[in-house]
């Protein structure tokens, strides 16, 4: 999520991946790194696991049941890239 104070952290998705579409991702992820999140505040980020901050350039789509009190969402799976990359 974006807004005034840039992106927001808003979970994580660790189901609706194929194991073509994990290798796609992982090359397409790969020469995006950067050392620093792209978020203004991380407090909400797990940092106990290991973590990967990418550029924030491609986009995904990704279906959840809510949103909760807190600002995450609920259940979220991985439909896939939006834009031309996700053809």
């Amino acid at each position: 999520m974006g807004g005034e104070g840039g992106l927001r952290y808003a979970g994580s998705v660790g189901t609706g991946f194929s194991e073509q579409e994990s290798r796609r991702l992982a090359g397409l992820l790969c020469p995006l790194q950067t050392p620093a999140p792209p978020f203004q505040d991380t407090s909400a980020v797990d940092l106990t696991q290991p973590v990967r901050w990418v550029r924030p350039v491609l986009g995904g789509e990704v279906e959840f049941l809510e949103w909760t009190r807190g600002g995450r969402l609920r259940a979220p799976v991985w439909r896939g890239l939006r834009g031309p990359l996700g053809s």
